[in-house]
């Protein structure tokens, strides 16, 4: 099996799955948020933070995936998938993981969730959705599937 055609499936697969947590992240960040239990809350801050493990390899592995199938594409959508990702990273590194550590440790230590932190994290973590949802989108695009409306 060559290169790209192992490129193909593991950028769909590690793409999908980084969605899927980042997703699951922002709607228990915001369950918990909603509900008003401090414990919730603390539970949730808890698990991100360890889902953090999973999750930064596995953005990373997508990103490697996909500038692996990106070099000799010269198109307007994939720069414009090359160009979120970036936004992507820069969101996630510089927002996301740093707000998921603060509230986790808050959390280790029994310590309130900061509201203002935690609105900074759901902002930034729906920023990130909306830009993997339109690369997915356009992913799809680029191998030529139909996108049911």
């Amino acid at each position: 099996m060559s290169g790209k055609s192992i490129a193909v499936p593991a950028h769909a697969v590690t793409g999908v799955l980084a969605l899927a947590v980042v997703s699951t992240f922002f709607v228990s960040s915001t369950a918990a948020l909603v509900s008003g239990d401090a414990g919730f809350q603390h539970d949730v801050k808890l698990a991100i933070l360890w889902g953090l493990l999973g999750l930064v390899p596995c953005l990373a592995a997508t990103g490697a995936a996909g500038a692996s199938l990106a070099k000799k594409r010269r198109d307007t959508m994939t720069a414009t998938k090359y160009l979120r990702m970036k936004v992507v990273a820069v969101i996630g590194l510089g927002i996301l993981v740093p707000c998921a550590v603060y509230l986790g440790w808050r959390a280790l230590q029994g310590q309130g969730i900061p509201y203002p932190v935690q609105y900074l994290e759901l902002a930034a973590g729906a920023c990130n959705i909306t830009l993997l949802t339109l690369n997915l989108r356009d992913g799809l695009k680029l191998r030529g599937k139909r996108l049911s409306a």
